[in-house]
């Protein structure tokens, strides 16, 4: 029994959720993460939203690294922005996640992409700050009405996620696919996020 006990608390250490600390015994690790709140993409509070709004909320601090590039649209992404594969579309790639004890602790890596059109129309997105609210802020400044779906499966870290995300060899990450609409049913992005579901859970609320 004690031999099992101490696998399990090793496989919790293992991932952060706990640490043992010697003469102390176990305690809950402060690098838990955050619940990922899947709804908080649609309201702003003050400057933030979507996954800087989570950990605001969770009494941390937010990160984002970003670069920006023109890419060639992939047969995975041109048909949701409505254009031939191998069209140049702007990429906005992210990683992502939270202050802790001053040390940064990645969460997620989002990559999002844009149509020429969209980009032609909204120039901001090609700078590194898109003002307060990000660039749905920017999309419903335009005029357009915003509704979102996601596509949640889940498959094996690459070897960048794992390098980004300080992840072993052979973890999984959550896979999250979403798309952007505005009221004509148009495509504004779509955006991939490969999440460290161990310290960031994302939770789905409806009403």
């Amino acid at each position: 029994m004690i031999s099992t006990v101490r696998r399990a608390l090793a496989m919790l250490a293992e991932r952060d959720l706990i640490e043992l600390v010697p003469s102390r015994g176990a305690i809950v690790s402060k690098r838990t993460g955050i619940a990922r709140q899947a709804a908080d993409v649609t309201r702003q509070e003050g400057t933030w939203r979507g996954f800087p709004l989570s950990v605001v909320e969770a009494g941390a601090e937010p990160f984002t690294e970003t670069t920006i590039r023109d890419v060639e649209a992939t047969a995975e992404v041109a048909p949701w922005l409505a254009v031939p594969v191998g069209t140049t579309v702007l990429e906005r790639f992210r990683t992502q996640g939270q202050l802790v004890d001053g040390e940064r602790q990645p969460l997620q890596v989002a990559v999002t992409w844009f149509s020429p059109a969209v980009t032609e129309q909204l120039p901001i997105l090609r700078e590194l700050s898109t003002g307060p609210g990000g660039m749905y802020s920017r999309m419903t400044d335009a005029g357009h009405v915003l509704r979102w779906e996601d596509t949640v499966t889940e498959r094996p870290a690459t070897a960048d996620e794992r390098s980004r995300l300080g992840l072993p060899d052979g973890q999984h990450v959550l896979l999250i696919w979403r798309r952007c609409y505005n009221q004509d049913d148009r495509v504004l992005e779509v955006t991939r996020r490969a999440i460290r579901s161990d310290r960031s859970p994302v939770v789905y609320r409806y009403e």
